[in-house]
C-alpha cells in the first residue's frame, strides 16, 4: 500500500466518514477502502453499497480511480490515507441488475425517523434483523424487529409529502450508475410529513 496525503472539504469529510462505515475487512483488501471514481465515492463490504456524489470543488475527486483506506477524524481537512492496490468490484452491474425490471415500491420517509426506529432494533437478535413493510406510496411503512430477549419491537413511520417544500426536485433521485431511459421511473405524485387518511458482491 502507498501512503498519501488527501485534502478534504467539509462535505468530503462527512461523505468519506459515512462511506468508510460500509467497508469490509482485510480478508478482501479492495473492500477495505473507498473507491473514488467519476466524481463520486463508492464503498461496499460485500453485503451493502454506499455511494455519494462529490461536489465540484471537491479535492477528493482528484484521486480518481484510487481505492483509499484510513481513519478520518471529524472536521479534518488533511488526512493521511493508504492507497489500496487491486481492481474494485463491478458495483454498477450489481445495482443495474436489481433495477432492470423497474421500481416496484417507493415511499419517502424522514431519514431521522427511520434511523430512530432502527437504532434500538440493531441491538436485537439475528444481527438486528428487521422486516420493512410497504403498503403504498402515500401509506405509512412498518418496521418490525426484536429485542435481545426475542420480544417484539414495532415502529410505524408516516410518509412525507415532498411538495410541502415547494419543489418536486427535493425528491432524492441520484444513483451511482448511468441511467437508461427505459429504466427511469414514471413521474409519481408528490409524496406529507402529516399523517394521511386514508447478497453479496463477488
Amino acid at each position: 500500500m502507498t501512503e498519501k496525503i488527501v485534502r478534504l472539504t467539509k462535505e468530503d469529510n462527512e461523505s468519506l466518514r459515512w462511506a468508510l462505515t460500509a467497508t469490509g475487512g482485510d480478508d478482501r483488501p479492495v473492500l477495505s477502502g473507498v473507491f473514488v471514481t467519476g466524481g463520486k465515492i463508492v464503498s461496499t463490504d460485500g453485503f451493502m453499497v454506499f455511494a455519494a456524489e462529490l461536489q465540484g470543488e471537491s479535492e477528493l475527486a482528484a484521486n480518481d480511480g484510487e481505492i483509499l483506506k484510513g481513519k478520518v477524524a471529524s472536521s479534518a481537512t488533511i488526512v493521511e490515507m493508504e492507497e489500496v492496490e487491486g481492481k474494485y468490484p463491478d458495483y454498477e452491474s450489481m445495482i443495474g441488475g436489481y433495477v432492470r425490471d423497474g421500481v416496484v415500491a417507493e415511499v419517502a420517509v424522514s431519514s431521522r425517523r427511520l434511523v430512530a426506529a432502527l437504532k434500538g432494533m440493531a441491538k436485537g437478535d439475528n444481527d438486528g434483523l428487521v422486516v420493512i413493510r410497504f403498503y403504498g406510496e402515500t401509506k405509512p411503512i412498518e418496521v418490525i424487529g426484536r429485542q435481545k430477549d426475542g420480544s417484539g419491537m414495532y415502529s410505524m413511520i408516516m410518509p412525507m409529502r415532498l411538495d410541502r417544500y415547494g419543489d418536486e426536485e427535493y425528491r432524492p433521485r441520484w444513483r451511482p450508475v448511468k441511467e437508461k431511459e427505459e429504466e427511469k421511473t414514471k413521474e409519481e405524485e408528490p409524496l406529507s410529513d402529516e399523517p394521511l387518511s386514508d447478497e453479496s458482491l463477488s
